[in-house]
């Protein structure tokens, strides 16, 4: 029986940020639940675009994430990453 796909969600969806989501989108092992920006027009285009859901805060994804993807300015990494780590 094969495993249920990771619930992944990209976080920052720059030029970089884009390109993880497009990778996820297309792979089997995951399933791209959500991309998240505080640009939220910009995730909602991508979102639109892909077949997911789009925010402005991880926290406002309507479902749980299995893993993300950081996608945001180095200096802007723990902010965003530690919660995440909170949560497990």
């Amino acid at each position: 029986m094969a495993a249920e796909p990771l619930k992944v969600a990209v976080i920052g969806v720059g030029h970089l940020g884009t390109i993880h989501a497009r990778i996820y989108a297309e792979y089997p092992g995951a399933e791209l639940v959500g991309v998240v920006d505080y640009d939220l027009e910009r995730a909602t285009e991508l979102a639109q675009e892909l077949g997911c859901e789009a925010a402005r805060d991880v926290s406002e994804l309507s479902c749980e994430i299995d893993c993300a993807s950081v996608v945001v300015p180095t200096s802007a990494h723990a902010a965003v990453a530690v919660p995440l780590l909170k949560r497990g």
